[in-house]
């Protein structure tokens, strides 16, 4: 269920800053912030991810709108869960209710990434059924651009 305020698509005017809160199954979502974006910046929204009975904080969950060079590379979906609490899927949990949000945004399709060395990570993205595109390292043109950038693993979900 997704609460806040008016959550509908106009176009690809994004309403995702209305959604502060979003509850699933084993875990809450709470907005805890956003960036509009700019000109070289894609708008990216921020979850906590909550246990729902304990409203205990296991991890968070981003949403970036847009897709450019950076957005390729840091991936549409970025999720981080607290060391204490991985291994119980609330990575995988909070990723298909992003898909959802995505999806009722207008979006039709997500990119997502992990390092290639981030096996957890890659098992998590792989049971949202997302198509390898390549293990690459990031292009001069990507923002955070360093010499001896490792290799990301990119993916494609398509919505």
């Amino acid at each position: 269920m997704i609460s806040g305020g008016r959550n509908k698509c106009l176009g690809n005017v994004v309403n995702a800053m209305h959604m502060d809160f979003v509850a699933g199954d084993r875990i809450n979502l709470k907005r805890i912030g956003s960036d509009h974006g700019s000109t070289k910046k894609h708008p990216l929204y921020c979850w906590r991810i909550v246990l729902p009975d304990q409203d205990i904080e296991v991890g968070e969950i981003r949403l970036r709108i847009g897709h450019s060079v950076d957005s390729y590379y840091l991936g549409n979906i970025e999720f981080e869960i607290k060391k204490e609490y991985r291994g119980n899927h609330y990575a995988l949990a909070a990723s298909f209710m992003m898909l959802e949000i995505a999806r009722r945004l207008g979006m039709g399709y997500l990119i997502i990434t992990c390092d290639d060395e981030n096996e957890a990570s890659r098992k998590t993205i792989e049971k949202l059924n997302a198509s390898l595109i390549e293990v690459s390292s990031p292009s001069k043109e990507f923002t955070y651009y360093y010499d001896g950038i490792g290799k990301y693993r990119i993916y494609r979900i398509d919505l």
